[in-house]
């Protein structure tokens, strides 16, 4: 037991990928991708259109700012907070 325990201690962690074949029974890694739709019995595959993300963008027409900042820009120093900064946001003003 106190060998065994001396010897994991000194191997240190797997250094192999963490793959499925490596992992136990059920692990599945996966590619991070989600389905989106299915092969019908044809081998054709079709799109489940409640499955896709759809964002909802306000209309931004006559919107004061734009959406990304320019190279140009002059740079600004901002101190940065104190400890009394922070507690300020919580019980206000001395």
């Amino acid at each position: 037991m106190f060998l065994s325990t001396v010897v994991n201690f000194v191997r240190g962690a797997s250094r192999r990928p963490l793959l499925s074949k490596y992992g136990p029974r059920n692990f599945y890694k996966g590619v991070g991708a989600h389905s989106v739709g299915k092969v019908d019995n044809k081998g054709r595959f079709r799109v489940d259109f409640t499955k896709i993300t759809q964002y909802i963008v306000p209309d931004l027409n006559g919107f004061a700012l734009k959406p990304y900042v320019s190279h140009a820009a002059p740079k600004t120093k901002v101190k940065p907070p104190t400890v009394d900064d922070y507690l300020a946001l919580f019980r206000g003003p001395r």
